[in-house]
Formats: structure tokens, C-alpha cells, sequence
């Protein structure tokens, strides 16, 4: 699925889908319904199940956009969700990676629930490019018995409950009861809509990452790997982040050097790379 950026005709939000025939790739392009967002570029488009775009930020016309959107790939519908608390970044981001992590549970993972993870980025204003360390969460959850009012408290069971990953974080860095419900209010979302807030833990809201634009982000076990970038100035960054999701901390990673050739060097700091997780092995490819 192909969603807006800059070309020769003006950007817009309508998509067009590549999909694989028999006689090689074919672009269409679907009859969309729903409120359409804002046209933009380096924006954020992640899955967040099955065949369902959460779209952040992005760069409009001369500022970032700050709206939320939805977008079903099995309706082909837009939809805008309504989004509770403060995002630390409030002129929100462009240039910036994001990554999904479900919450434990086939249930939760299908309903589209867990923490949809925003890490650095630009925010550009009348007063220029604003580069952000800061790191936004925005909890996804369904608005039944168990999720009502926050996601907080089940994604916090969800990661209490997981794994111990210090062990993926390493790997990554080496690349080296209840009482009877409350009726909804009329303009409440149904009983299995899902809700959207901005975290508010303190743990999330003093982690800080290199003030950085269009850097490489990778998704690895419950971490996600930040790597180089372009700082304000213009100038390459050479460090390299682990985000422990689980644990709301952010680390500096070295990475070792394995190759067949003898004077093997590390790859040159740059922006707006690709750095995507190997099926089936440790290794990001970048």
C-alpha cells in the first residue's frame, strides 16, 4: 500500500495497492470511503493488525501534521480515532520511525491492541525544524470490561508478564472481582471500538534519544534498534539506541564487526536508510 509523499502532482492520502499476478505486478488504485486526511510526506503508516494502517505526523505544508488516522485495508475505509492525553512532541513529527508491539494474547493481538512506539524525528514550525529526543506512546486497546477508561493497565500486565529481554536487547545491540459494567455514554465508542491515549508514564516521558531525523529503526524481539540519522546542522550521527519496550528505557549499543574481509569497517553514519529484521535469524540488514 502506497500512502501520499512528494512527486510532480500534488500529495494526497488516497492510496494505491501493488499486488503480485501471474504475469508480474500490477498498481490499482481502490475507491476509498471515509473523511480522507491531509496530503503529507514522512509520515508514519504501521500495522497495527491485520490489515489496519495507524497513520502519524508527517510533513504538510509547511508544518507537521498532528492528527491520528486510520485507515482499513479490508474495507477500504478511513476513520479517525479519538486520541486522549498529551503527546510529549505536541506539534507532533516528521521524519521519525515507529514500530508496533501487540499486546500479549492471540485476543489482544487481533483486536489491534499494544503500543504503537514514535521515536525521534522533526517537528518544523514558522521557526524552523525542532529535532526530538523525546519518545511517544500511543496505547491502542478495545473499550470492553477489562480495557475501560485506559490501555494502561493491560499493556502493563501484558509486559509484566513477558519474557525477561535482555537477552534480545543484547542480540539487537551485537548485530552485532468485577462489578457489573457501567453503561457507555451515547458519544462513547461501542463496547469493542478500540481506544487511543497518549502514555503519561513517567518512564516513558524521561526517556530520551539522540535529537535526530529520517534514522534507521528496526523492530527486534521486544526492542527497537535506532540507528544514526542526520542531527540538526546537517551532520551524520554515529550512535546507535536500544529501546527496551518492556522495561521504558533507552540504552547505547555498541556493534561488533564479523567479515571475511580483514579491514572490515563499520557502516558510514547516514539518514534515511533502511534497516530491516532477517527472517528466521539475529541479524538486521541494513
Amino acid at each position: 500500500c502506497l500512502l501520499s509523499g512528494w512527486g510532480h502532482d500534488e500529495n494526497n492520502m488516497a492510496p494505491y495497492l501493488l499486488t503480485k499476478e501471474d504475469d508480474g505486478y500490477r498498481w490499482t488504485k481502490p475507491q476509498v470511503s471515509g473523511a480522507e486526511p491531509e496530503g503529507r510526506a514522512f509520515h508514519s503508516a504501521t500495522e497495527i493488525c491485520r490489515g489496519r494502517l495507524c497513520i502519524v505526523g508527517g510533513l504538510g505544508s509547511g508544518c507537521c501534521r498532528t492528527d491520528v488516522a486510520l485507515l482499513d485495508l479490508n474495507t477500504m475505509c478511513w476513520s479517525v480515532p479519538r486520541v486522549g492525553g498529551q503527546p510529549c512532541c505536541l506539534g507532533d513529527r516528521a521524519g521519525h520511525g515507529a514500530a508496533f508491539f501487540p499486546a500479549r494474547g492471540a485476543a489482544a493481538r487481533a483486536a489491534g491492541d499494544g503500543s504503537l512506539i514514535l521515536v525521534s524525528g522533526a517537528m518544523r514550525s514558522a521557526l524552523g525544524d525542532s529535532h526530538q529526543a523525546s519518545i511517544d506512546v500511543l496505547e491502542i486497546g478495545r473499550n470492553d470490561v477489562e480495557h475501560a477508561g485506559s490501555t494502561a493497565g493491560t499493556l502493563a500486565a501484558a509486559e509484566d508478564s513477558a519474557p525477561t529481554d535482555d537477552e534480545a536487547g543484547e542480540a539487537a545491540a551485537d548485530v552485532s472481582g468485577k462489578g457489573e459494567e457501567a453503561p457507555l455514554p451515547d458519544d462513547s465508542p461501542t463496547a469493542d471500538a478500540p481506544t487511543f491515549r497518549w502514555s503519561e508514564d513517567d518512564a516513558w516521558r524521561s526517556a530520551q534519544l539522540p535529537g535526530v531525523r529520517t534514522a534507521s529503526y528496526a523492530s527486534f524481539a521486544r526492542s527497537l534498534v535506532a540507528w544514526s540519522g542526520i542531527r540538526e546542522g546537517h551532520a551524520p550521527a554515529e550512535d546507535m539506541h536500544v529501546i527496551d519496550v518492556q522495561r521504558k528505557r533507552v540504552r547505547e549499543a555498541t556493534a561488533l564487526l564479523s567479515g571475511v574481509e580483514d579491514d572490515l569497517q563499520s557502516p558510514e553514519p547516514r539518514g534515511g536508510a533502511l534497516l530491516l529484521p532477517v527472517p528466521d535469524a539475529p541479524h538486521l540488514a541494513l
